[in-house]
């Protein structure tokens, strides 16, 4: 594989193949996302559904529509399902459901900060399987916020805990559970500045759990923690990069940290380094077929609240220590290149794109990558 060949030769409407929303979708429709192989997860929270697509000889169709079981909370609640997902190699998945309402009044710390809110989390072996619930979490309600990330890897379930009571109030933490033996351990930030946004990002991969700890340091930093051994690193980034670790992501060997810089991180005689930072690369990171991707809006004039002139993305693909980027513009699509909520996910031979925000008939994109398909031959999957 060919560098060049991670992306698409040009940057039109012909490459971007549009994910199809179903006629019952909200505007929420990839709120979240995540792939595997040739599945992928589209999450709805406004819907209260996780949409399922495979790929086949003629494209992507949804094949299934996940909704919280009967009697959950998430059901009950009416929206916040698929506020977060996540999706094995094996396609065991799990699913966060999340949504608080300020109910009217001015939040506050104590006694409550004036939210209602939903927090569940629910795991299927496979996109087929049976949704069941991960028990043993209602002793968190009312005292810590749940389901607004979440990560798995075979039976190591991992979720983002917040805090909402009590002098710790707006803290983070992050919760493992081994849906085998059940066991439970909490990870706990590095620093008390990084518990402000500790796990609010997750990926996990193999035997790592990479956690989101932006402000670790000045420029930003994360945690890997070793779920067979319970081994924690910290990693700080160096002062003249530019922040990162806003945006997680793991192949299982390498940890990614996206932000206004890409870091990658990678285990060496038994400890974890850093042996490649892009400073120039910057924004939502994502791993799938061997490469790193990254997304980021084409036009800085986000950042000021202005309408991009040029209603676009640049998705950039990391291999072997090089970039290629490229702008994917679909005429007629501004959901490609608006609003700050941008969301990735790459499968084997695939990247998956949008800003699923934007009012439009396109929120979410297909971008292949042929020649991956082509040489895993009779293995793709």
């Amino acid at each position: 594989m060919t560098l060049a060949s991670c992306l698409p030769s040009a940057a039109h409407s012909e490459d971007l193949e549009c994910l199809t929303a179903p006629v019952d979708a909200s505007d929420g429709f990839g709120y979240s996302l995540a792939a595997t192989g040739r599945t992928v997860l589209v999450g709805d929270p406004q819907a209260n559904t996780v949409w399922i697509y495979k790929d086949g000889e003629d494209g992507f169709t949804q094949t299934r529509a996940l909704q919280p079981p009967a009697g959950s909370d998430a059901a009950a609640y009416g929206t916040g399902f698929g506020h977060a997902v996540d999706m094995d190699e094996s396609g065991a998945l799990i699913i966060g459901a999340f949504a608080e309402d300020a109910m009217g009044v001015v939040p506050r710390k104590e006694p409550g900060d004036g939210f209602r809110r939903l927090g569940e989390v629910f795991v299927a072996d496979d996109p087929e399987g049976s949704l069941t619930q991960v028990p043993g979490l209602d002793a968190l309600t009312g005292t810590e916020a749940f389901g607004f990330s979440v990560a798995r890897t075979g039976n190591h379930v991992a979720m983002g805990l917040r805090v909402i009571a009590g002098d710790q109030y707006g803290t983070s933490s992050v919760l493992l559970v081994d849906l085998a033996s059940g066991a439970r351990t909490r990870v706990s930030a590095p620093t008390p500045e990084s518990a402000t946004d500790f796990g609010h990002a997750l990926a996990s991969a193999g035997r790592i759990l990479v956690i989101r700890s932006a402000w670790l340091a000045p420029s930003g930093g994360g945690v890997i923690h070793d779920l067979a051994t319970a081994e924690q690193s910290v990693l700080a980034f160096p002062q003249e990069t530019p922040r990162a670790g806003f945006s997680v992501a793991t192949d299982g060997t390498r940890a990614v940290f996206g932000g206004e810089a890409t870091v990658i991180a990678k285990k060496t005689d038994d400890a974890w380094m850093v042996t490649e930072t892009h400073a120039e690369v910057n924004g939502t990171v994502a791993t799938g077929g061997g490469r790193i991707g990254t997304l980021r809006e084409a036009s800085r004039d986000r950042q000021l609240g202005a309408r991009s002139t040029t209603p676009s993305l640049d998705l950039t693909v990391i291999a072997d220590g090089a970039a290629v980027s490229k702008r994917l513009a679909a005429p007629g699509h501004r959901s490609l290149g608006q609003w700050p909520h941008r969301v990735l996910a790459m499968g084997w031979d695939f990247a998956v794109v949008g800003r699923p925000t934007e009012v439009g008939t396109c929120k979410l994109a297909i971008v292949r990558m042929q020649e991956a398909k082509e040489a895993q031959g009779s293995n793709y999957e």
